[in-house]
Parts: C-alpha cells; structure tokens; sequence
C-alpha cells in the first residue's frame, strides 16, 4: 500500500502500487481544482 498527498494542495490518496497511487493523486488533485474553495461570509 501506498500514500501520496499533495504538498501545495493537501490532498492525500492511496494504491496498491505506486503507479496507481500516482493515477490517483493526479485525479484527485484534478477534482480539487476544479471545486473553487468556499469563501466565509465576512461580516463587520
């Protein structure tokens, strides 16, 4: 078993081989991307 997270990102995954934990870095930083973070409501 393999662990990968993503520095800048802080996404982590995982996969049976290094190859498919990889795979599934680049997928999941690629879902990440596409979601804009949230912003809080700023109120005075």
């Amino acid at each position: 078993m393999f662990i990968v997270k993503g520095v800048f990102t802080g996404v982590t995954t995982q996969g049976k081989t290094i190859e498919e934990a990889l795979k599934n870095i680049k997928e999941a930083v690629e879902l990440h991307l596409e979601e804009p973070p949230e912003l809080e409501e700023v109120r005075n």
